[in-house]
């Protein structure tokens, strides 16, 4: 009788024991099920607008697609960050327009770079406004040409004026075929020049 009884609680407990695998194997298809229906679902693109906000879209076929808005904002993010008058933030803004510019260029201008250069900038403790006051663009296929005219304004730490700048760029932009977390902007720079104007030759501007 209590071999019987032994048989019988073995029994049970394996019973409970499958039941609890059998849930949890429902369990993990569900889990499996969801995540690969998520998998399926377009991405959230997020754009940054001119002024700082974020522009949300779930239609990724529509925010895929290389717009104006898209132009704009590259170049002015470009212009920001690739400025070596500007102590503070200096690495972290030139390695971001770094991250904008194709292998090539970025490959070149890391070389034209030198520690003692950045160092020089760091310690002349100046910071800048960038202003842009025009910009122009055509686009021939996946090839954008820009012409850029804006104003850094030098200040001391202590907030005093310095100078101004004006500087003319001529930017050569590529779309690239897709838009990617490495490349969210869809465009990359390829050719970047930047010409310092006077004051008389911005006014005849």
């Amino acid at each position: 009788m209590k071999k019987e009884i032994g048989f019988e609680h073995q029994f049970f407990t394996l019973q409970k024991t499958n039941r609890r695998l059998f849930l949890l194997l429902i369990f993990c298809i569900c889990l499996t099920t969801y995540a690969v229906m998520n998998m399926a679902k377009p991405p959230l693109v997020i754009r940054y607008q001119p002024d700082g906000t974020i522009q949300q879209s779930k239609d990724y076929n529509l925010s895929a697609r290389l717009q104006k808005l898209d132009i704009d904002i590259f170049i002015e993010h470009f212009i920001l960050n690739w400025n070596f008058f500007d102590s503070f933030g200096l690495e972290e803004n030139l390695a971001h327009a770094f991250s904008m510019m194709d292998s090539d260029l970025r490959s070149y201008y890391k070389k034209e770079l030198n520690a003692d250069t950045l160092s020089e900038i760091k310690t002349k403790q100046v910071k800048t406004r960038t202003s842009i006051i025009e910009k122009s663009y055509k686009i021939n296929d996946r090839l954008i040409d820009a012409t850029i005219l804006y104003k850094r304004e030098l200040i001391a730490f202590d907030d005093t004026p310095i100078k101004e700048l004006f500087i003319r760029a001529e930017m050569v932009m590529e779309a690239q075929l897709e838009r990617t977390e490495e490349k969210p902007y869809q465009l990359l720079v390829k050719n970047f020049k930047e010409y310092k104007l006077d004051q008389r030759k911005k006014d005849e501007n």
